[in-house]
């Protein structure tokens, strides 16, 4: 069985109790099963892993089935703080925002008849918020930020929430974001003004990709501007770019491309899934330096 462990940051590793050195992803194979323990260098709970066939994904190891044994993903908690703290209140006439923390953090905005709340994911602090027009907008320091949109005439109501690494609001709400993908590219969303939908969506490439570099960059690229909404066009070849737009239908609704070794015929997508995540490996045909065919193997 083999057993591949990623993580965002580094990690002492224990093997039976035994030390095997400091990693940020690591690869093994064993012949039986075996006790994993991940213990954060930067501080966070240590990931205990009992590696069999039984293996299922917990709130700090998100595990993918592959060929021949697991992809997970490793993701250290911090130590919950379940002590009610306010960490911020602003007022805008019959309007106030309180940003607070019990075991999570929380920005509440009401308006005396009604309210309504948003998560704030973990790492974000320094909480500013200001009013344009009908919404407040309730943003963190630093880069990148998590902006919150409100609606408050009428019922209050959440309508915009996501992490961002610049954003303007002038007669429309529009926000930048980098998409770390091989091109480096960064997406400036403009959003309708009641939020319904995104209005125009532009993409700049800092580095774009020669595709004449060869199959493996391409394969790479193709399912990275799938993922993240991008148009794939200019990758694929006269007879295949009539059938852009199903190519998506014909992939599902993947979450995540999981590294390139896990797997030696092509690329793992991965889905949702309860006890660990169900992956697909997909490779592609190529006409000349164009796609002509996209294929589950």
């Amino acid at each position: 069985m083999k057993v591949f462990l990623y993580c965002d940051s580094a990690f002492a590793l224990k093997i039976d109790g035994q030390l095997n050195g400091c990693h940020a992803e690591v690869g093994m194979s064993f012949s039986r099963p075996r006790l994993i323990e991940a213990l954060p260098l930067c501080g966070g709970e240590p990931v205990c892993l009992f590696a069999d066939y039984r293996l299922k994904s917990s709130k700090n190891a998100v595990v993918h089935s592959i060929e021949d044994g697991y992809f997970i993903k490793l993701k250290f908690q911090k130590p919950i703080d379940e002590a009610f703290k306010i960490h911020y209140q602003k007022s805008f006439s019959s309007v106030l925002i309180t940003v607070y923390s019990q075991g999570g953090t929380r920005i509440v905005c009401e308006n005396g008849r009604s309210a309504d709340v948003c998560e704030v994911p973990c790492g974000f602090t320094g909480f500013t918020a200001m009013r344009s027009s009908e919404y407040i907008l309730v943003y963190t320091s630093g880069t990148p930020k998590f902006v919150a949109v409100f609606k408050t005439d009428g019922a209050v109501c959440l309508k915009y929430a996501n992490v961002v690494d610049e954003f303007e609001i002038t007669h429309l709400f529009q926000a930048k974001t980098k998409l770390y993908d091989l091109e480096r590219s960064t997406a400036l969303a403009r959003w309708r003004k009641d939020f319904s939908g995104v209005d125009t969506l532009e993409i700049t490439k800092e580095h774009p990709i020669d595709t004449t570099l060869g199959k493996e960059i391409l394969r790479r690229l193709f399912f990275e501007r799938i993922l993240l909404g991008i148009s794939t066009e200019d990758l694929l070849s006269d007879a295949l770019k009539p059938h852009a737009d199903k190519l998506k239908d014909y992939l599902g609704d993947f979450i995540d491309i999981l590294p390139e070794y896990c797997s030696k015929k092509g690329v793992c997508l991965s889905y949702h899934g309860e006890d660990r995540r169900p992956v697909k490996t997909f490779d592609i045909e190529l006409s000349g330096c164009l796609i002509s065919n996209v294929k589950e193997v």
